[in-house]
């Protein structure tokens, strides 16, 4: 996740680029309090993105500022980059980050879909269709740098 900027070398906060995925929550900020991200993926993948936020630094260590709950599949293709778009803090010290899971394949997916079916002691969900995948795991989070503006 790296920080967007303007053709003209400063920081972002013009009209989305070609090849980047505008971030719903640019409407939510002021220009002038809102700081635009990159996230980009070398490979097509999907994720479930939970939240996005703020983290500031404090004696203690890094806490949360604010979060938006998001609660949005983004399926990633390469060369296309998600825009991410976070509302600057009045911290001397701070960062963005992103939680999210990954989509399961493979002996995880199948497990799970198992276990699914064992429970609801039916191999078709409520649709009637037979069930897929769509499951997603895990609880990571990946942060940008560390600005002091």
């Amino acid at each position: 996740m790296v920080r967007a900027w303007m053709h003209d070398g400063g920081p972002g906060g013009g009209a989305p680029r070609p090849n980047v995925v505008p971030d719903d929550l640019r409407q939510k900020y002021a220009p002038t309090r809102r700081v635009e991200f990159h996230l980009a993926s070398s490979n097509d993948t999907s994720i479930f993105l939970l939240a996005s936020g703020v983290q500031i630094l404090t004696p203690r260590g890094w806490e949360m500022s604010s979060e938006e709950y998001r609660g949005e599949i983004w399926r990633l293709k390469s060369g296309v980059a998600r825009e991410v778009c976070v509302e600057r803090p009045e911290a001397a010290m701070w960062r963005a980050y992103l939680r999210y899971g990954t989509e399961m394949k493979g002996a995880p997916l199948i497990k799970a879909q198992l276990r699914e079916a064992w429970l609801k002691r039916s191999l078709s969900n409520w649709t009637g269709k037979a069930w897929g995948g769509g499951r997603w795991s895990g609880a990571h989070e990946l942060f940008s740098d560390q600005f002091t503006e």
